[in-house]
Order: C-alpha cells, then sequence, then structure tokens
C-alpha cells in the first residue's frame, strides 16, 4: 500500500518558492529604474543579475518599470495558485495548478520568469498540482 498524502506539498512548496522568485526579480527590475537605484550599488548587485531581456521584448519594447509591474502581479498570481494549491481542496488544487503553470509561462516571456528559476519552479509546482489525485478514503 502506498502513502496517501492530504495535501500535494511538493506542489505548493514549488509555487510558493517560485512565486517569490518572480516578485523578487520583478521588483529589483523596477528598483533599478528609479531613484534609488543606488542602492543595489551599495548591495554590491550587478546589471546582469536583474537585466534580462524576456522573450517580448525581441518584438516589443517594453519600458522596464513597467516590466518589472508586469512581473510583481505576475508573481502574486503565481503565489495566488500556491494559496489555491494549500487548501487541499480538489477542484481548488487543480484550478491553482492552472495558474501557477499560465502565469509562471506568462512570467518568463514578460519579465524574465524569476531568474529563471522561479518560472521552472512555478511549471513544476503547477503540474504537481494539475496531477495530484486525492485520497481515497474506503469505509470501514
Amino acid at each position: 500500500m502506498g502513502v496517501s498524502v492530504s495535501k500535494p506539498a511538493a506542489a505548493y512548496t514549488s509555487l510558493l518558492v517560485g512565486g517569490i522568485l518572480i516578485v523578487v526579480h520583478s521588483a529589483l527590475i523596477m528598483l533599478a529604474n528609479t531613484p534609488w537605484s543606488g542602492i543595489l550599488e551599495q548591495l554590491s548587485v550587478t546589471e546582469e543579475f536583474y537585466k534580462t531581456r524576456s522573450l517580448v521584448e525581441e518584438f516589443i519594447e517594453i519600458p522596464p518599470l513597467a516590466k518589472g509591474i508586469m512581473g510583481v502581479l505576475l508573481g502574486i498570481l503565481v503565489l495566488g495558485g500556491f494559496g489555491l494549491v494549500l487548501g487541499g481542496a480538489p477542484r481548488k488544487v487543480k484550478v491553482g495548478g492552472v495558474l501557477g503553470v499560465v502565469f509562471g509561462v506568462l512570467s518568463f516571456l514578460v519579465a524574465g520568469g524569476g531568474f529563471i528559476v522561479g518560472f521552472i519552479l512555478a511549471l513544476i509546482g503547477g503540474a504537481l498540482g494539475l496531477m495530484w489525485k486525492p485520497p481515497i478514503h474506503s469505509s470501514p
């Protein structure tokens, strides 16, 4: 007999970390293009760390502040998927998995995907949420 898992722990952990990375990366993009960008220099953060070109920017020029705002919003939506998956209700887990996949991919296309790792974790967490099956309770 296998071990039944009442909640998809790997899915919500991946979505949580992926969403946080997307928000942090996007916040760095926004911070780098404000009058407070000197903070990054004081922290010894190099431009390669936060200056990434997204796939969409190959076709459309996006202002860095707009790119950062869109990335933060997409990261928050990935975290919304985390919240639904954390609840553990089967239908909400599936919806949370879809949110994680869709907004993780969009964050990669628009804002660089949270150092790429955030995108990958959101994709994995969403896929795990979609594949999760609730435990079957057998009657005694």
